[in-house]
């Protein structure tokens, strides 16, 4: 069962939003997470739960949050795990 939790993982990215600052330095924050799906889909939630998106490629959901002058997204994919466990309830 382990396996197959870990085969059919998506995968886990953020939405990292650059921008400039007022005294010529850029600053960056998390903007928002996404689950990347086999067949290439994306769910993407902004970190204060205020926009979801269905997207058909993680690069769109960088659209959506570099819409602001002096603002770029970027993508920062996370490792996959290879570990899995199960709740202590089940393991019970």
């Amino acid at each position: 069962m382990r396996s197959l939790v870990l085969d059919t993982a998506p995968r886990l990215f953020a939405v990292v939003q650059e921008f400039a600052l007022d005294d010529g330095w850029r600053d960056a924050e998390v903007a928002a997470w996404g689950l990347a799906y086999e067949d290439g889909r994306v769910d993407v939630i902004s970190v204060d739960g205020t926009r979801r998106f269905s997207l058909p490629s993680p690069e769109r959901a960088t659209w959506h949050f570099a819409r602001m002058d002096g603002v770029t997204a970027r993508l920062v994919w996370l490792t996959p795990s290879r570990a899995a466990t199960f709740d202590a309830a089940e393991a019970a």
